[in-house]
Order: structure tokens, then sequence, then C-alpha cells
């Protein structure tokens, strides 16, 4: 959306942007002269405005936004904005958390509203934004990038919102009010490197993901959060190498099938360490420890638990339900109530270890039935090594 005008078209890329001006009107020249030029010179940015052109922009300064309007708003492609450390601001009380979504219009830094044409290329970066909506909101865009940005007492940090194919990279939110990260109907994205803290609402998830597919979540830290990962209605996502700590509940899949949770470090919650729900997910190499609660709880079907440790939880260390799942070489140790819960149907369970429990090593609750398996090791645990309280099961062991 260019300015047709003689004026605004003879203006060349170095310029101040005014409050309220797009990116092509209204500019004022840094340079001796107002004519356009070929000067790779970034645009500099003083104050609130709209980016309708494509180019390169940073912020000469700390920009503070009227009360429910944006701080910065992109509306073009192959835009790269850099905050260059400054701080985008907006006055009064934050806004009460939308228990839906945030609105894009009331962005630190927001691209187009919902209707609008996809954008691409479109990169934020160092920049810490504080009390909106949302800090840096993207919606429609693809092959975008935010990095290196602080998000800080915003309702909500990061926020794609039907967008595809973006890098979301070393990042820092603090006291985000109701979601640190969230994707919505976002898919193909890969969150890497990020840490999101000290959600400061009772409902606060680190990073949430709904109806968002084959994503890539690696190498975040959660923390102190209500829930430190929550994926509802997603699938196919793969969540590796994260440390999740210290949430009340630290990661949570709400009916989500085929996803993946590999070699994370999951400690300290106050309810459950994982808890899974839906078909086909694969849990593999976790550590679990620390748990004030249930370490792992899954239910659903074809769910695989392999070669993970859950250990030092203050009820079971891992608990199934539903049906014809595996679990193959885990561990579960020093747990103060049992250290295998299966209360489903038609589980594999082969080469387990549980040692040192409180209670039984491996407890096959009344629930269960035509569970299978062989080669687990019991061992030292308080109660019993094997109680088998369901119907039709096989399950060997042997006792060290």
């Amino acid at each position: 959306m260019r300015d047709d005008s003689t004026t605004a078209s003879s203006l060349g890329r170095r310029t101040l942007l005014r409050q309220g001006t797009v990116a092509t009107a209204g500019l004022v020249a840094l340079g001796t002269s107002a004519s356009a030029d070929e000067s790779d010179d970034p645009t500099v940015i003083t104050e609130c405005t709209t980016i309708t052109e494509p180019g390169d922009y940073v912020l000469g300064d700390d920009l503070t936004a009227p009360e429910d309007e944006s701080g910065l708003t992109i509306r073009a492609s192959n835009v790269t904005l850099d905050g260059r450390g400054h701080t985008i601001t907006r006055p009064g009380d934050r806004p009460l958390p939308n228990p839906d979504r945030p609105n894009p219009e009331t962005a630190g830094v927001g691209t187009a509203s919902p209707g609008a044409g996809t954008l691409s290329n479109v990169t934020v970066t160092n920049v810490t934004v504080e009390n909106f909506e949302a800090g840096v909101h993207f919606v429609r865009v693809r092959n975008g990038r935010i990095s290196t940005t602080t998000t800080r007492e915003n309702n909500v940090g990061l926020c794609l919102e039907s967008s595809t194919s973006n890098a979301v990279v070393d990042n820092e939110g603090v006291r985000n009010g109701w979601r640190g990260i969230a994707l919505f109907e976002s898919d193909e994205n890969t969150i890497t490197e990020n840490t999101s803290s000290d959600g400061s609402h009772p409902l606060s998830r680190g990073i949430e993901l709904l109806h968002s597919n084959r994503n890539a979540i690696e190498e975040n830290t959660f923390d102190d959060n209500q829930i430190g990962v929550e994926l509802d209605s997603s699938d196919d996502n793969e969540i590796e190498r994260n440390t999740v700590r210290d949430n009340f509940r630290n990661i949570v899949l709400r009916e989500d099938d085929e996803n993946t949770l590999r070699d994370n470090t999951v400690t300290g919650a106050d309810m459950v360490g994982v808890e899974v729900s839906g078909t086909g997910n694969e849990l593999v190499g976790n550590e679990v420890r620390d748990t004030r609660g249930f370490g792992c709880r899954i239910s659903g079907a074809e769910n695989l638990l392999r070669e993970n440790e859950v250990t030092d939880s203050a009820a079971f260390g891992i608990t199934v339900e539903g049906e014809e799942g595996r679990l193959e070489a885990n561990t579960a140790s020093a747990n103060e109530l049992s250290g295998i819960r299966v209360s489903g149907r038609a589980y594999a369970l082969e080469d387990n270890v549980a040692t040192d429990n409180g209670q039984a090593g491996l407890l096959l609750d009344e629930e269960s039935a035509d569970n299978t398996g062989d080669g687990n090791v019991l061992a030292d645990n308080e109660d019993a090594e094997f109680i088998d309280e369901g119907t039709n099961n096989s399950v060997g062991y042997t006792t060290e």
C-alpha cells in the first residue's frame, strides 16, 4: 500500500517515521537529500507507526504506544525490524487476559489483522516489549523469524496465529500473564532456545499449541508457570531436549496424536510431570524426577514409553491407562507409591526396571486386563515386587 503522492514517492528509505504515518508517507529524510537512492542504510523509527513497504527498519528510541493500540504494525513482506535493544511499552494497567487469544491490533509488534493476505520473510529481533495483549504477534506469516526479544508482563509474550514455517529463536519471556509462547492454527514452525518463566496468571502456560501440527519445540526452558508445555488438539509435533521445571504441571498433552517427547528434563512439578492423552504418542529418553505428585500419567491408545527414567515422585512413578500401548526399558525408582501402575488393557511391558519404590515395583490394578510382557526387573520395593489384581494378565519379571 504505497502513498502515490509526488512527495512521498520521491523520498528515500533513510527516513524518520512519525506517529500515525506509514513507511512511505509523512517522512523526514535523515540525509542531505530527500530523493530516492540505493542506500543500504535502514529506516529509523522513533515513534509508533505502521510499516507498509519492504525493507530494513531499526528503532532509534524507546516507544510508548497509545492505550489500546499497537506499538508497531507490519503490513508488508520482506521486512526486518531490529529494535537495537530498545523497549516498546504501553501505558496503564495490563489488559485483562483474553481466554481465547489476543487481538493482533493491540500487540507491541503485530502483523496484518485477520482477513489480510499472507506475509512472508518478516523478522523481528532485539527488542523488549511490555504491557500489551501480546508482545509480538504474527498473523498469517510464512518464513518469518522472531529472535532475541524480551517480552515482559504482556498477556501473551509471543504469538503465532495461522502462521507457517517461522523460527522463534533465543527469546526470553518473563511474567507474561496467560501464555509465554502461543501457537494457534500454526504448523511447521521451529521454537528453539527460548525461555518462558514466572507466568503471572493462575492459568499461565510457558508454551501452548492449539490446533497446531508438525512443529519442533526444542532446547527451550519453561519454568514456574501453571503448565510448562501444553498441547491441545495438536498432532505430529516434536518436543525434544527441553528443560521443563517447577511448574504446577510440567507437560500436558490433551487429546493429541502422534507427538514425540524425546530427551526432555522434567523436574519439580507440583501435580504431574508428564500427562498425555491421545493416540500414537511416543515418550523416549525423558528424565522425570522430583514430582510432588504423579511422575508420568498416560491414557489413550497405542502410546509408546521407551527408555524414560522416572524417579522420586510423591505418588506413582509411571501410570498407564487406555489400551494397546508399549512400555519398553523404562526405569521407575524411588517413587513413594508403586513404580509402574497399569490400569489399561493389552499393554506390552518389556525390559522395564522398577526398584526402591514405596509400594510395589509393578502394580497391575483391578482395571487392568490382557497385558503381556517379559524381561522386567523388580527389586527392593517396599510392599511387594509384583501385584496383579487384574484379569488375564501375563507379565514376566525377575528380581535382584
